[in-house]
């Protein structure tokens, strides 16, 4: 089991989602209504590309290939404030499971997200119009597998699951919590967030 909260902390719910035994019984005891809400909410969400994504000169690299160092990106360098902008479905270097933060319910019915990730290795945000790549932070390990860390180029993020359903139906699951973002140990940006993922 702890073994399973580990994976949690990394930020791969969508490994538990998958798992049908271990959610052989939550299954049968989903509300249908909460699986149709997944399903409209989460519907597309495995698509490897959006409207983010469309423009050749943001073409993507695979996620072996993706900067999450702690450089400072240069476009970022003489901002004065930052804004977290939210980004239309998944991005195409996310492959297989996907989790997206959205800042209301409505923005999630959407695919509007102010932070993405693959649920193992990569987040993004997207501050003032620039992608920021960002890694998972084992260091924040959580044994309950509530709060999952990504930090790189001076940035962290700090994503608290307040509350959490799967949905074996259809393999996705669904979430609140907080988001907070933080640049140069400074806080820009915490809010409420509902968030999902599939496999």
């Amino acid at each position: 089991m702890h073994k399973l909260a580990f994976i949690f902390a990394l930020g791969t719910l969508g490994v538990m989602a998958c798992n049908s035994n271990i959610n052989t019984n939550t299954a049968q005891q989903q509300d249908t209504t909460n699986a149709t809400i997944a399903d409209t909410a989460l519907a597309g969400m495995n698509k490897t590309a959006s409207v983010n994504d469309s423009v050749a000169a943001n073409a993507l690299p695979s996620t072996r290939q993706i900067d999450t160092s702690d450089a400072p990106i240069a476009a970022l360098a003489g901002a004065t404030a930052l804004k977290l902008d939210k980004m239309v479905g998944i991005p195409d270097f996310i492959q297989g499971c996907t989790d997206g933060s959205a800042e209301s319910e409505a923005d999630l019915d959407k695919e509007q997200f102010i932070f993405v990730s693959d649920g193992q290795f990569v987040g993004m945000l997207q501050v003032n119009g620039v992608r920021v790549f960002l890694r998972a932070d084992l260091s924040h390990d959580s044994k309950e597998g509530q709060d999952v860390w990504y930090k790189g180029h001076g940035f962290v993020v700090h994503l608290t699951i307040a509350h959490q359903q799967t949905h074996a139906a259809t393999d996705t699951f669904t979430y609140d919590g907080t988001l907070e973002v933080m640049k140069d140990g400074k806080s820009i940006s915490k809010k409420k967030i509902w968030g999902g993922g599939a496999c």
